[in-house]
């Protein structure tokens, strides 16, 4: 993703968002510099492989979520596991020099900015569903668990200079967080006629976010020397149980013998949690406010040219900008900040998936194999500097410059070993990324 801040995620095509920590007084918002990323890729492991192309074919369970108009292919009652493991970095600011030689004073010795990169590793059941089938409706109930993340983090804290004479060293910083997002829901596919079907689906999120962050000074007050955690000069806390409702629809329709076409919008949910934000001496001073999940639009298109060839194409419209209202607003707009609030902004995303898959017809197990691609734009909140390009310009334009489109790159495998089971793999790589999955399908 690529980006800052996270919180839940419901959105069910994959992208990689950027948001942040803010805080309530401007010295303090170049925490904004650490990000979270985090990604909204639809559950399953052929899904995965195929680029995450998935919404113009939606042929196994995951399409509760991904294109529930996709359920009616299901002609028998299914259950369906998958476990996800899910590898990411995400670079941020560090420490280094902004501006200005280093002075070979103290640790001032590094030239140019130094980024980090924060590691994060997990490994869930990420989703689990029955599906059931009754004359021309299908049924699914599942869980989807799209976000386990438990993170820490430091900085030394960055120098800068201005003519003639002024030096400058951020505050260093340490933090922890954690956050993890559940989602139960239902989906319902109808047939309306052979060729063309609908569906929707509405879920329930449950999101648990434990955030804290420290900011404090060096050793004997010297701007030069190492960083003391004993001096705490500000902190952070957020905190988050709440619920949110999503809901998606979709439609699914052949375009010919050998061509599917759908079609899908999802609805993200909104999320509450507390910002608490506290100066040494001073009174801590809490803000209430609710993260938006982006929706998404996402139109794909199935061709089956023969039994053994599968392609996939998918676009999605992902609306970012959705977070400048709900979320950035909120936290950057408060008492200290306002001049600047104007400033940030992130905008609307377009994502582009492309998957492939071979099947040995002739064999019994009728095993596949998959691959394909997709881009992951940078989604990074953005920031215009002031006229007089201040200390603060140059830290936060710095802090988030680093974002940049992605290439994923998705492969796997699946077969049939028998007519009641199913097991598929998959994986997705990037120069940030990487994750494996593995689903198996039961019928009965």
């Amino acid at each position: 993703m690529t980006r800052p801040l996270s919180i839940p995620l419901a959105r069910v095509l994959h992208a990689t968002l950027v948001l942040l920590t803010l805080c309530s007084h401007s010295w303090a918002q170049s925490s904004l510099q650490v990000p979270i990323q985090f990604d909204f890729l639809d559950p399953g492991a052929k899904s995965l492989s195929l680029g995450s192309a998935f919404v113009g074919l939606a042929d196994d369970a995951t399409a509760a979520q991904a294109n529930p108009a996709g359920l009616v292919q299901l002609t028998r009652p299914e259950i369906s596991f998958e476990g996800r493991f899910h590898r990411l970095e995400q670079p941020f600011l560090s420490g280094g020099r902004l501006s200005g030689t280093p002075t070979g004073i103290g640790v001032d010795v590094l030239p140019g900015p130094v980024f980090v990169d924060l590691e994060s590793t997990s490994f869930s059941p990420a989703f689990l569903s029955l599906v059931y089938p009754i004359k021309r409706v299908t049924i699914a109930a599942y869980r989807h668990e799209p976000m386990r993340l438990d993170q820490t983090f430091t900085a030394d804290g960055t120098f800068q200079f201005r003519p003639p004479l002024q030096e400058d060293r951020d505050t260093a910083f340490d933090g922890s967080r954690s956050i993890h997002v559940t989602n139960y829901g239902a989906s319902a596919g109808l047939r309306l006629t052979p060729g063309l079907s609908v569906g929707a689906g509405v879920s329930v999120y449950r999101f648990d976010l434990d955030f804290d962050f420290h900011r404090y000074g060096f050793q004997n007050s010297q701007l030069y020397a190492p960083p003391d955690p004993t001096a705490v000069l500000f902190r952070i806390t957020q905190s988050g149980n709440s619920t949110g409702v999503a809901a998606n629809v979709g439609v699914l329709a052949a375009a010919g013998p050998h061509i599917n076409m759908g079609a899908t919008f999802k609805r993200g949910p909104r999320l509450a949690f507390t910002s608490t934000s506290t100066l040494v001496g001073g009174t801590p001073q809490s803000v209430s406010a609710k993260f938006r999940v982006p929706d998404v639009l996402a139109v794909g298109t199935a061709i089956r040219p023969s039994d053994s060839i599968l392609f996939t194409v998918q676009y999605n419209r992902v609306f970012d900008s959705q977070l400048r209202h709900d979320y950035i607003d909120v936290l950057v707009n408060l008492p200290g900040s306002r001049e600047r609030a104007d400033r940030f902004s992130i905008d609307d995303s377009n994502e582009f998936h492309l998957g492939a898959e071979y099947v040995f017809a002739g064999l019994k197990t009728t095993p596949a194999v998959r691959g394909g691609f997709w881009s992951d734009p940078d989604h990074s909140v953005r920031y215009d500097a002031t006229p007089n390009y201040d200390f603060f310009d140059e830290r936060i334009s710095i802090a988030l410059g680093s974002g940049r489109t992605l290439w994923h790159y998705t492969f796997g495998a699946g077969s049939s070993v028998s007519s009641h089971f199913e097991w598929s793999f998959g994986g997705d790589l990037s120069d940030r990324t990487r994750m494996l999955s593995f689903s198996i399908i039961g019928r009965f």
